[in-house]
């Protein structure tokens, strides 16, 4: 895995684990910006993987059916993958913008695939507001705080002459 989805990773699997002890209601799509990432850095098959499992981490930790989030999540990444190309990767906002497309087709995605497998709560004016409004913005806002506005404030990283060349190990 390349260095910085690495760090990109396990930043956001503090996240996961820390904010909802901090704030317990937060529902957010915690792997997203790792996974918008591997959009950009990544191969198809790569970033379709990064979903599944990123997507199985969630589920060990939902009180949905195990592989909803998996499911959600892989389903997600085969429809933005291919529109990434519309958004630059070194455009300050892409990072927010495809984060809160990630959360809203996944949030489509679990809408649907809960109501196939028979949970028919109905969808209210403020449930609706909240999952496909408030919370994808919320999701972005995630993304711009945590790891777009690291980088305006501190810069990016010096790169060495090696981090311009791929290796033959990692991609």
């Amino acid at each position: 895995m390349h260095r910085s989805r690495l760090a990109l990773f396990l930043s956001c699997s503090a996240a996961f684990l820390l904010i909802p002890a901090i704030y317990p209601s937060a529902r957010l799509y915690y792997f997203a910006p790792f996974l918008v990432t591997s959009f950009y850095q990544c191969g198809y098959a790569s970033s379709l993987w990064c979903g599944i499992l990123c997507g199985i981490l969630v589920d060990f930790f939902s009180d949905l059916p195990f592989g909803i989030n998996a499911l959600a999540y892989s389903l997600t990444t085969f429809l933005l993958f291919r529109r990434r190309r519309h958004f630059f990767p070194d455009r300050a906002m892409t990072l927010s913008i495809m984060t809160f497309l990630f959360a809203w087709v996944s949030t489509v995605w679990l809408w649907l695939i809960l109501y196939l497998l028979g949970d028919k709560s109905g969808l209210t004016l403020k449930t609706f507001a909240g999952d496909f409004g408030v919370m994808p913005l919320m999701d972005a806002f995630y993304a711009f705080i945590f790891f777009t506005l690291p980088v305006f404030l501190f810069g990016k990283p010096l790169r060495r002459g090696s981090d311009y060349f791929l290796s033959g190990r990692g991609h």
